[in-house]
């Protein structure tokens, strides 16, 4: 009558959906803010937010393993970003930190939880990654692209 995978329903056939291996969260050059390690790390929080939102489609339980890996690249990136826009003098770091701060809160918030919910963690991710590319670091872009000054020796 119909296929494995199919639901016959009066005359029309339903097929179930296939778990995708697709990423989501797919980098575009309108993320780039021209500065390739900066974006390299950006593209490392894609890749992470990516591997969570696949192993929740498989089934397996990486909430914990999923934000120490969110955590880790976190801070690291964080770092690197700051002393950018510090070293460019920029007049915005204290809203930036901010932002960096409220990410690393959320997700301590999570580990906090006896049984964090890796669906949760993979929301704040993609929610965090792309609203704070897009809107916070390209409208920082002019400091964090700036060269360091030079330092006389």
């Amino acid at each position: 009558m119909s296929g494995e995978g199919s639901k016959p329903i009066g005359r029309i056939t339903l097929r179930r959906r296939a778990i995708t291996t697709q990423p989501l969260l797919v980098w575009k050059n309108a993320f780039a803010l021209g500065v390739n390690e900066i974006d390299e790390e950006h593209k490392h929080f894609f890749e992470i937010a990516n591997w969570l939102r696949s192993s929740i489609l498989a089934g397996r339980t990486v909430a914990r393993e999923a934000l120490d890996k969110m955590a880790e690249h976190a801070r690291c990136h964080f770092d690197h970003e700051e002393a950018c826009l510090i070293a460019a003098d920029c007049p915005y770091l204290p809203r930036h930190r901010g932002e960096h701060q409220r990410f690393v809160l959320a997700l301590a918030h999570f580990d906090s939880q006896e049984t964090p919910s890796a669906e949760g963690v993979f929301c704040l991710a993609r929610d965090w990654i792309l609203d704070h590319i897009l809107n916070t670091d390209i409208l920082h872009k002019e400091w964090i692209s700036k060269p360091p000054p030079l330092t006389p020796r």
